[in-house]
């Protein structure tokens, strides 16, 4: 992790998805991105909000989301939900959403951890 890492949350509601924009633009900025990686990020996190509010959205849920760049200018955008128990499983579009987001980001991982949350870790490396 850098000193450039970004982490908030927010209600676990579609109608957010416009802060989760706006927070990856921010953060894109501040790591000195270029336009189509800018772009490419906020299309892979919209993506992978959809596919985490697929199964369930409730008030009591929070999503929590992670920006990080490393010294190559990688950037990698994390996004899991909050305030879910229960036996992990993924919803049957995980497959699809999975290579959606492979067509932008150079790294996906889509998976569910033993708290019964849904997680997606996603890699786009800076061309040079």
């Amino acid at each position: 992790m850098t000193h450039k890492d970004v982490h908030f949350s927010f209600p676990a509601q579609r109608a957010y998805g416009i802060l989760l924009r706006m927070a990856v633009s921010g953060a894109a900025a501040a790591y000195q991105l270029p336009l189509d990686m800018l772009e490419d990020l906020r299309t892979a996190a919209e993506e992978a909000l959809d596919f985490l509010l697929s199964t369930e959205e409730r008030a009591d849920a929070r999503v929590l989301c992670d920006l990080m760049s490393d010294e190559e200018g990688s950037v990698t955008l994390e996004l899991r939900l909050d305030g879910r128990s229960g036996a992990p499983a993924l919803s049957p579009d995980a497959a699809v959403t999975a290579e959606i987001l492979k067509t932008i980001m150079n790294d996906v991982a889509l998976f569910a951890d033993a708290n019964g949350g849904t997680r997606a870790r996603m890699t786009l490396r800076r061309v040079k």
